[in-house]
């Protein structure tokens, strides 16, 4: 389910990026840190038209080479990493990034996730989180604080892995972008 915040930004000036292409060159770029901790990194990319984001490539290039680097340091060595792309429901562009490494706690998601201004946005690692887990924590926190602005929203399924061992369900990473706006949307502003 999309979430409900998604929404175009009204900016004349803003430069979109194929968001494909971006995952590609990460992914491509990532292999090597992959295979030196034995590990499988895989693109899903079903889409073989570009999937274009109000977003600057730069930013996003950016803020997803973070998430992606977090992931692999998260993933176990011999584990996987899968990242996709594809339209989302409802409109815009939807990332997902998984691996099948430790969970991350419910405390250290709402730090993460906490709107700004909270009091919870203060980031800390509780001696029970691994070191991978808290710095993917503080990837994550970045890349979203990062990604707000342009109305990206980012959201986190962990454990998400069924089946797993108790304490090894995984992370999913979802990032809703939106499309950018239509030159009608821009006129009647």
């Amino acid at each position: 389910m999309p979430p409900m915040t998604l929404a175009p930004l009204y900016n004349r000036n803003l430069r979109t990026c194929d968001v494909a292409d971006v995952l590609l060159k990460l992914v491509k770029a990532a292999n090597g840190l992959a295979l030196t901790k034995n590990q499988t990194l895989q693109l899903n990319s079903p889409h073989a038209f570009p999937l274009i984001a109000a977003v600057e490539e730069d930013i996003l290039h950016h803020a997803l080479s973070r998430l992606l680097d977090g992931v692999l340091q998260h993933s176990p060595s011999g584990g996987w990493v899968r990242a996709e792309v594809m339209q989302a429901p409802g409109g815009g562009v939807l990332v997902l990034i998984e691996d099948n490494g430790p969970d991350m706690s419910i405390v250290m998601q709402a730090h993460i996730l906490s709107p700004l201004g909270s009091g919870l946005k203060a980031f800390t690692c509780y001696p029970e989180e691994e070191n991978a887990t808290c710095n993917l924590g503080e990837e994550v926190a970045f890349a979203r604080d990062f990604l707000e602005t342009y109305g990206i929203v980012l959201r986190i399924k962990s454990p998400y892995l069924v089946h797993a061992p108790i304490g090894n369900g995984g992370i999913r990473l979802e990032i809703w972008l939106p499309v950018p706006p239509s030159a009608g949307d821009l006129d009647a502003e």
